[in-house]
């Protein structure tokens, strides 16, 4: 039995068609690639930041790649001896939710929890719109701007936010520092107001430095 002939039309179709179905496999996961805004000082760097965010159950929000849409936000604060909170904002296929995490500690070490958080008391939307006038989105990283009293102890803010596949995070170091050039800092007064929204709408008093 004669075996039948490819032609050549046929199979040059073919393989133009697996080429293009190659080129854009590898083009979406180009496209998927996350963007990453580091600043310089970087405290989530460090190979010590996965270890304790696996402590608690967390991935690096840097490594994580968010469906269209969806985008999550985390707001720490302490990084004393008293442990870290940070909480966390997720916006995921339509649905808000809000998680606090406490006792984030090495030494001494304090229990971790995570609870999950009722409704903000303004409500989702305008919880949200407060923060994003705060500049929660858009704030410098506080050495960009030379808003850092170089103060070796106290409280620090470090905001990471995922959103439209674009990773970004910056830190404040005693926003509240009291000193007549450091209160000219316009973005350190912009950090205690994102912490004092957090405190009215979430009853997190720990976050309000006003």
């Amino acid at each position: 039995m004669r075996r039948p002939i490819i032609q050549l039309p046929i199979l040059l179709t073919a393989l133009l068609g697996a080429a293009m179905t190659f080129f854009f496999v590898k083009e979406s996961q180009r496209k998927r690639e996350l963007r990453l805004l580091l600043p310089r000082h970087d405290m989530f760097r460090s190979p010590d930041a996965d270890e304790l965010l696996a402590n608690v159950n967390l991935r690096n929000l840097r490594t994580v790649l968010l469906p269209d849409g969806d985008f999550e936000v985390r707001v720490w604060i302490g990084f004393s001896v008293n442990g870290t909170d940070c909480l966390i904002l997720r916006y995921f296929s339509g649905q808000w939710s809000a998680i606090h995490l406490q006792g984030m500690a090495r030494a001494p070490t304090f229990p971790n929890s995570l609870t999950a958080l009722p409704s903000p008391k303004s409500g989702w939307n305008r919880a949200w719109h407060r923060l994003i006038n705060a500049g929660i989105l858009t704030l410098p990283d506080a050495h960009a701007v030379n808003c850092n009293p170089r103060v070796l102890d106290g409280i620090t803010y470090i905001v990471e936010t995922n959103i439209n596949m674009t990773y970004r995070t910056y830190s404040y170091s005693n926003p509240d520092y009291e000193s007549p050039w450091y209160k000219r800092c316009n973005e350190a007064k912009q950090m205690i107001l994102i912490g004092k929204i957090i405190g009215e709408e979430f009853g997190l008093e720990g976050f309000d430095l006003s």
